[in-house]
């Protein structure tokens, strides 16, 4: 329910839901969950906005979690602005870490290093966990001309009660970490040197610390170039792009411990023309056929064409 006016408003909404589940070895059982949020906006002065939101998800099996926010941002200049704010959110468990009990090779988490460390080892759950607290502050500058649009900002995370897996009593187990800090800088760039050309790149920096062994690279980006032509008054749109994905040095768990992975330079493009509702497109991913792993095991999608027809209408 959208609430006020161009100067003061809000959205309040709520949900509510019920689910039979089972996990192996454990008997089917009826859930309830559901929740509510609240977001406010508020353009205080000409050059101060303000936006808040709250939000709480409700459950028959886990503690309340919680979500809120607050922004604020002030024009600098007709093209520019600064920003700040800070956010905190919660995550319940999910059924797999409170109530897992699988043999070895069974079951195993693809982001947890611990998984592929250890893969002769049983995974057990843990009842008792706590709703992990992420806390974020963050700041920074817009940029949003004609011509060069733009956003750099630091961030900073602090994260309570992780989920997280070790080696327990023989056992993969589910436990709440000790509190975490991260830090780092979030950017993007978008430069229209002319009306039929974009230029543009985002990515981030989340620097390593001394000795620190991690799946998420320190630094990556994902940069493009784009070509627009429209004909027979805008109704025909086409574009080429050609982007590159960047993933930098990072470390990848296997058995026992864990091996340093490569930087990686992906490089792909495509064309596509849309008239009226019907798109069609062509593209080649990864074309100099790069063969990597963002995950241990898995590796990536060799050279790959894609190509498609869609229609989108509205009755």
């Amino acid at each position: 329910t959208p609430l006020g006016n161009e100067n003061l408003g809000g959205e309040v909404s709520l949900q509510g839901a019920a689910a039979r589940w089972r996990l192996k070895s454990v008997d089917w059982t009826t859930t309830a969950f559901g929740g509510a949020n609240a977001s406010g906006r508020w353009k205080a002065l000409d050059y101060l906005n303000l936006d808040a939101y709250l939000g709480l998800e409700l459950s028959d099996d886990f503690d309340a979690e919680r979500h809120l926010g607050f922004r604020a941002e002030s024009g600098i200049t007709p093209w520019s602005s600064l920003f700040a704010g800070v956010s905190q959110h919660q995550r319940q468990p999910t059924r797999f870490e409170s109530a897992a009990n699988y043999d070895p090779g069974e079951h195993y988490l693809p982001y947890d290093p611990v998984f592929y460390q250890n893969p002769e080892l049983n995974v057990q759950g843990n009842p008792d966990l706590k709703n992990e607290t992420y806390t974020r502050f963050f700041a920074g500058g817009q940029l949003h001309g004609t011509f060069l649009r733009g956003m750099i900002a630091y961030t900073r995370y602090n994260i309570e009660d992780k989920i997280a897996w070790q080696m327990q009593d023989g056992k993969i187990r589910a436990f709440n970490a000790p509190e975490e800090d991260l830090e780092g800088a979030l950017g993007s760039c978008i430069l229209k040197p002319h009306p039929r050309w974009q230029i543009g790149c985002t990515g981030s920096y989340l620097p390593v610390e001394s000795g620190e062994r991690r799946l998420f690279p320190e630094f990556m980006y994902h940069a493009w170039a784009q070509y627009q032509l429209k004909l027979f008054n805008e109704n025909l749109d086409m574009r080429f792009r050609i982007f590159e994905d960047f993933w930098g040095r990072r470390w990848l768990p296997v058995a026992g411990g864990w091996e340093k992975e490569k930087e990686v330079h992906v490089l792909s493009a495509r064309i596509g023309a849309r008239l009226y509702d019907v798109h069609v497109y062509y593209g080649v991913n990864n074309i100099l056929d790069k063969h990597y792993d963002l995950l241990p095991g898995f590796p990536m999608i060799h050279r790959e064409e894609v190509w498609g027809i869609s229609w989108n209408f509205v009755n």
